[in-house]
C-alpha cells in the first residue's frame, strides 16, 4: 500500500480574485526592479549602479564563495590574449555536474586519507 493511499489529493493551489491582477514574468521582474529602484534612490533601471545596489542586496551572494570557478586561463581552447587568466571563469555549462562545492575537496581528501590507512 502507497503512502498516498487512501488519501485526499492536494488541495489545488488558490486562484487570484478577481480584483488581483495575474502578472506575467516580465511584468514581476520589472516591479520588482522598480521596487529596488526606488529603495536604492536610483532612478534609471539601467543605470550600473543599481545593478550593484542588487548585488550587494542579494541575501544569497555569500554561496558564490562556496564554489571553485575555473580561472580563464584554465580552460581549453581559449585565447589567452583574449582574456585575464586569473579572472574567475563565468560559468554557463548546464550539461554537467556543476561546479565543485569547496567542501568536496575536504571530504574526498578525508575519504582518501581512510582508504590509503586501511
Amino acid at each position: 500500500m502507497s503512502d498516498t493511499e487512501g488519501q485526499a489529493p492536494p488541495p489545488p493551489p488558490p486562484q487570484p480574485q478577481d480584483d488581483e491582477q495575474c502578472l506575467c514574468t516580465q511584468d514581476k521582474v520589472l516591479q520588482f526592479l522598480n521596487k529596488m529602484a526606488d529603495e536604492s534612490g536610483i532612478k534609471d533601471l539601467t543605470d550600473p549602479a543599481l545593478a550593484e545596489f542588487l548585488s550587494e542586496s542579494d541575501s544569497l551572494k555569500g554561496i558564490r564563495d562556496l564554489f571553485h570557478y575555473p580561472k580563464a586561463g584554465t580552460l581549453p581552447h581559449v585565447d589567452p590574449s583574449l582574456v585575464d587568466p586569473e579572472s574567475d571563469s563565468i560559468y554557463l555549462c548546464g550539461n554537467s555536474l556543476g561546479l565543485m562545492p569547496k567542501a568536496t575537496e575536504e571530504v574526498l581528501k578525508e575519504h582518501l586519507d581512510k582508504w590509503a590507512k586501511m
